[in-house]
Parts: C-alpha cells; structure tokens; sequence
C-alpha cells in the first residue's frame, strides 16, 4: 500500500488540463444546467464487526444514520469510470463535511481545478447536500421556496452524480468480501486495505476494458490505459499536500 498510498489519495494525473476538459465537455453534454463540473465527491461506509475495544470506540465507529457500525471514505469519481481519489479511513461516526475539512481536500481541489486566472466559473466537482458549496465545489439548492430555475438545476445535476454511487457499487459487486463485516474486524483484517485495494482493482479493471460500468455506458469516455493509472498512483509524496490521515 506504500508504494501507491499518495496516489490512491489523489491521482494528479487524473486531472491534468486535458482530462478535465473532456470531463467536463462529457458531462455537460448529458444536459447539465452547470458547465464546468468535472467529478462527483461523496462519501461512503464500509460496514465492519462491533469493535471489541470497549464502549467509547464502539460510539466512535458507530454510525446513527445507516444504524451501523463502520469506516468511512471520501472518494472523488470522474467521468472515466474512475475513481480518482480515495481519502480514509475515518470512523463511521464522521460527517461527509467534516471528512472534507480535516483532509484539505478544498485546498488541493482548488489548486487542480482552478487552472485558468480570472476566469468566473472555473472547474468544480459536484456533490450531495453535506457539502458547503465553495469556489470549486457546488451542492444542490436547498429550501421550502425554491425557484423553478432551481429545481432544474437540482433535477440535472441529479442525473449525473449518481455516477459516484454506481462506482460504489461496482466496489462491492466485484469484490464482495469488502462487505462482508463479520469479517471486518478493526486491528485483525486491516478492512480498510481490503476497502482500499478492492477500489484500485475495480479501476484496474476499467483500465483493461473489463466489465465496463454504467458510468462508461452514460458518458462514453474511455478510462486511462492501465500503464496511465498505475504511473499515477506510483508517484511521491507532495510535502504540504499528502498527508497521513488517521481514524479520528
């Protein structure tokens, strides 16, 4: 996992100029009200076994929505069918927005995507209500009076975030073991590698043409061959970018 940590966290190579241009002109193209989104962000659970560490750990780990308890992850999708970065694990306990502060991802996100100076609208990821809406990153509108212009919006970014959930579940359709949490064990099966390595396999996969994913049916772009992906996930830390991140 050392060797492909820094990228597995964000493959700068996935959002060089060129591949955010045609993310964007990919996406746009499915009718989208906003013109320069690139990816979808979201995050994700790994259901694991009741930790055994005592009462304090077990709430920690514990999340209250989905009634479990679990890992969670911060995944940003492109429309390649990839997942282009994978941040965790934190405790299922976590909000989606916090995960996004404490990580810096905005920080990052801005220095990639906000490629052109002076420009009103530069290039942003699109994700669910938990998220803040800042320079490089929109949310839906929210509220009891929205406009009709508003519910557009809503209506057509909705048809295409879904692909972060589609990539979620092809994680979990091609390597299942990921979510079988009686053998998730904190300190015994190490799940968030067996998490972690089943994403990388999944983009592998894609990279090879390999049981395509409804994302590559509905955006009709072609994945990076898989000497591309695996060059950017060999690659150095970043001092004042990577980070290890722990649990809580």
């Amino acid at each position: 996992m050392n060797q492909i940590k820094w990228g597995l966290q964000f493959n700068i190579k996935q959002f060089r100029p060129e591949n955010l241009e045609r993310f964007e002109s990919a996406i746009y193209d499915k009718g989208v009200a906003l013109p320069n989104i690139v990816g979808f962000i979201d995050g994700t659970m790994q259901a694991i076994s009741r930790p055994s560490q005592g009462n304090e750990v077990q709430k920690a780990f514990y999340n209250g929505w989905k009634h479990m308890h679990a890992l969670k992850y911060q995944s940003i999708v492109t429309p390649d069918e990839i997942t282009s970065s994978l941040l965790g694990p934190y405790v299922g306990s976590r909000h989606d927005q916090y995960i996004y502060t404490i990580s810096k991802t905005e920080a990052r996100v801005e220095k990639y995507l906000d490629i052109v100076p002076d420009v009103e609208l530069p290039f942003a990821l699109y994700g669910d209500p938990a998220y803040m809406v800042s320079k490089c990153l929109y949310s839906p509108f929210e509220g009891v009076s929205l406009s009709d212009l508003d519910k557009k919006i809503n209506k057509s970014m909705s048809k295409v975030r879904v692909a972060v959930e589609w990539e979620f579940g092809e994680v979990q359709k091609y390597f299942k073991y990921s979510k079988y949490k009686y053998a998730m064990k904190t300190g015994e099966t190490s799940p968030a590698t067996v998490y972690m390595l089943s994403t990388v396999f999944k983009n592998m996969m894609r990279c090879t043409g390999r049981n395509r994913s409804p994302t590559s049916s509905y955006f009709g772009l072609e994945p990076p061959t898989l000497e591309e992906y695996i060059s950017g996930l060999r690659r150095d830390k970043i001092d004042g970018e990577d980070e290890d991140y722990i649990l809580f």
